[in-house]
Order: structure tokens, then C-alpha cells, then sequence
């Protein structure tokens, strides 16, 4: 707790030392939360994929994933283009990026984070470069706030 006054009587420091870390384990499970929230979403969008593939739609799941963000946004209060866009995040962040996955799962860094990792990371086509992109910006993202990781993630992902 460096950037407190010097004045401070050990007491005081303990109980901001004390205040400080409960904020932090509450902002962990904040992430952890976020984490079962984009679980959750991922597995209903590919339950989405499957009812389509299952049934033969022609519009390959258009209709279905359209039905299954709707329920999501009634039962949200949330407009149904933001759980779209939340949907196909989650999707993308569970099956291509189990590291980032797994920091989020953890609550080391939080759905924002995920969000700038996976989109400065979106042009990268290939498994095996995107798993060194992750490899690489994972670390960063668990020290840096997540505008402070934007401009390292888009110059890692382009290298």
C-alpha cells in the first residue's frame, strides 16, 4: 500500500491493507461469475448449432439462434443484438482461447479483458499462431487493465 501517507497509523493501515484485499477476492468472483455467464452462453449457442443440424434447417440455425438470443434478452432485460454479440463472444473465447478461458474462470482478469484479447486476436486465422498469440498476451492481461492491454494485444496479434 505504497501510495497511502506516511501519516497513517499502523491500525489504519491494516484496516485499508483489510478494506483493499476483500475488494479484490469480491472483483475475483465478479470474474468467476462473468466466467459461468459466458459458460453458460457458449453452451446455448451451441445447443443452438446442434438443434439446427439435428432438425436440417435450411437457414443453417439462423432461426433457432435468433429464438434461444431472444429468450436470453427477455429473460436478461437485455437487447437481443447485445446477447447476440455476447453469444458469439463466448463461443469464440471457450473453444478458441482455454488459456483466456481458464484466467477468466480463475478471475484473473475479467470479461473486458476477454473482449480485447479475442478481438485484437480475430485476425488470426491459424490454431497453432493463435495459441502463441494466447500464450503470449495471457500473462499481460493479468497485469494490465484492459485499455492498458488493447494496444499490446493488436501488436501481438499482428506480429
Amino acid at each position: 500500500m505504497s501510495n497511502l501517507p506516511d501519516a497513517l497509523t499502523v491500525q489504519q493501515r491494516d484496516a485499508l491493507a483489510a478494506g483493499v484485499a476483500a475488494v479484490e477476492r469480491i472483483d475475483a468472483m465478479i470474474h468467476q461469475l462473468e466466467y459461468l455467464k459466458a459458460a453458460g452462453l457458449a453452451s446455448l449457442s451451441r445447443l443452438a448449432s446442434r438443434i439446427a443440424s439435428d432438425e436440417g434447417h435450411p437457414d443453417h440455425g439462423e432461426l433457432v439462434h435468433r429464438a434461444v438470443e431472444a429468450e436470453v434478452a427477455v429473460a436478461t432485460r437485455t437487447g437481443q443484438a447485445a446477447v447476440a454479440s455476447a453469444m458469439g463472444h463466448a463461443e469464440t473465447l471457450t473453444s478458441d482461447y482455454p488459456a483466456l478461458t481458464g484466467a477468466l474462470r480463475d478471475g484473473a482478469v475479467s470479461f473486458r479483458h476477454t473482449q480485447v484479447v479475442v478481438d485484437a486476436g480475430d485476425i488470426i486465422a491459424e490454431p497453432t499462431a493463435r495459441a502463441v498469440y494466447e500464450a503470449e498476451i495471457v500473462p499481460l492481461a493479468e497485469r494490465m487493465t484492459a485499455p492498458q492491454l488493447r494496444a499490446h494485444a493488436k501488436r501481438v496479434a499482428e506480429y
